[in-house]
């Protein structure tokens, strides 16, 4: 889940891609960007591979690359819900070796400018690729919060939103995710649709979802995927 707004880039610092570096990092930094810049604040998430983007220092030591600020963090992890490899690909729900879903992806205010966002995303990808096996990527983004042009840059494909639920509502307003609601005072209200993105790697798979155009958004801050795509993978 993409944090940072899609639609208005910070111009108060120019980001120099020649010193951003993708390094691998631990939960409770990716968690401490999370609750400081992410629209889910501390929900709890699962943890995976791990990765921040930084700038490099001006200083070195040696052969180790002195890093400076970090301007964001993300997480790849297994699918959250088994049956989505059933849906996705008419696999056994057991059958998620190489899948992996985006848990949260967070860039600081500071760092939404141009191609930033993609190109940290995109070399997360590489890196994932190099560590483990890959056979597909899923991620979602929130219809209240964005439309995931993200994932379009980085030669995601689009496959509609996820199906219509509801959540229940007590009186007070707080949402009930377990447990019996049916002598509770409260109310069943819509939950906001997720629309989806997915990366296929394994040709091997079939893919069961029916891809759907990407949704029109003029107001980006990201390029085409292809030439991007192709710049950031070199």
């Amino acid at each position: 889940m993409f944090a940072v707004s899609e639609h208005s880039a910070s111009k108060s610092v120019t980001i120099n891609f020649k010193k951003l570096l993708v390094k691998e990092c631990d939960y409770n930094m990716v968690d401490r960007l999370v609750e400081k810049y992410h629209y889910l604040g501390e929900k709890d998430f699962r943890s995976g591979y791990c990765y921040s983007l930084c700038e490099k220092a001006n200083q070195s030591f040696g052969d180790l690359t002195a890093i400076g600020k970090t301007l964001g963090g993300l997480v790849w992890h297994g699918v959250s819900v088994p049956n989505t490899v059933v849906g996705a690909f008419g696999l056994d729900r057991d059958d998620q070796e190489g899948m992996f879903e985006l848990g949260r992806f967070v860039l600081i205010t500071e760092a939404n400018q141009k191609n930033v966002a993609s190109f940290f995303l995109s070399k997360s990808i590489k890196m994932l690729q190099k560590k483990t096996k890959v056979r597909a990527l899923i991620t979602y983004a929130d219809s209240e919060h964005h439309k995931g042009t993200l994932y379009k840059a980085c030669n995601f494909k689009y496959y509609g939103l996820t199906d219509p639920k509801t959540d229940f509502f007590d009186e007070r307003g707080k949402r009930i995710e377990r447990g019996e609601v049916k002598s509770m005072r409260g109310q069943w209200l819509p939950r906001s649709r997720k629309h989806r993105y997915m990366i296929v790697f394994d040709k091997n798979l079939n893919i069961k979802w029916r891809e759907q155009p990407y949704i029109k958004n003029n107001n980006s801050t990201e390029t085409s995927p292809d030439s991007l795509w192709n710049s950031l993978w070199s």
